[in-house]
């Protein structure tokens, strides 16, 4: 669907400055490109998943990959991309997370998602997006 992605962008007046995809479905021998973007990804392994953060080539922009929020999420079979990059001069992360509906974290673990967010609340300033696939236990 990566066209139909690339057309949604061509459509619009001025394209995104970045985009934040979840369930890419993408696997590590997979590429994809989106014209006039930089892309980081982190594939899915086995069946759905994967997230993806997408940046207009002029804006800087780095992966973030070795960090106790990756390492938190991918030990609970959680997909994160985390980027780092300027918002207004100001330093900024943006997140893209995926978690499968069927993961126990999504329903059986809050103590999984407290220390998620407390590891955000370290960052100095994060857009979190994507599919959590969490249940409101009420």
């Amino acid at each position: 669907r990566i066209y139909d992605l690339s057309s949604l962008i061509n459509s619009l007046p001025q394209p995104p400055s970045l985009i934040c995809l979840s369930e890419t479905w993408l696997k590590d021998c997979q590429f994809i490109s989106i014209p006039n973007y930089k892309l980081i990804t982190d594939n899915r392994i086995g069946i759905g998943g994967g997230t993806a953060i997408a940046a207009l080539n002029n804006i800087e922009f780095a992966s973030i990959l070795d960090n106790p929020l990756s390492k938190l999420c991918h030990d609970h079979n959680i997909n994160i991309s985390i980027a780092k990059t300027k918002l207004n001069n100001i330093s900024t992360f943006i997140i893209s997370l995926y978690n499968h509906p069927n993961n126990p974290v999504s329903n059986n673990n809050s103590r999984f998602w407290q220390q998620f967010f407390e590891l955000c609340d370290l960052l100095p300033n994060v857009i979190i997006s994507g599919d959590f696939n969490s249940k409101h236990p009420l």
